[in-house]
């Protein structure tokens, strides 16, 4: 289902045991199984198609992150956030997966700063560490 230019999968999350939706681009991969499943009756995806529930996390748990002025017009456009007198602009996230937000965060380099939560910003700064060892 498209939202906003994105294509979405609904389908089961095992972690969750509830419907979810996946956006499609951040899948990072997927198996094919021989097993069917039937459609729950329960699970209505034409409200499901809606753009609030498409954008919204279960979680109250939000991911700040800080976009320099090089790239905060561009943030400005799409997301809803304050700008700061510097010229960055500041989003916050609803944030329902910790590895969605560093793959986020790094997607923009040195553009993008978390302010909270904390071990996120920690979880960047390892993969940014791991990556550093890599190279030398």
């Amino acid at each position: 289902m498209p939202v906003r230019g994105a294509w979405f999968l609904v389908a089961h999350s095992e972690p969750s045991d509830d419907i979810r939706l996946f956006r499609v681009d951040r899948v990072l991969s997927a198996t094919m199984l021989d097993d069917s499943f039937e459609r729950r009756a329960d699970v209505d995806v034409d409200s499901l198609a809606s753009v609030d529930r498409a954008m919204v996390s279960p979680s109250a748990e939000r991911l700040v992150v800080r976009y320099s002025p090089r790239i905060a017009r561009w943030i400005s456009e799409r997301e809803e956030g304050e700008a700061g007198a510097d010229g960055s602009f500041t989003v916050s996230h609803p944030l329902n997966d910790d590895a969605w937000a560093v793959r986020h965060v790094l997607q923009y380099g040195p553009e993008a700063e978390v302010v909270s939560p904390t071990r996120v910003r920690d979880a960047v700064a390892s993969v940014l560490r791991r990556m550093l060892s890599e190279v030398h």
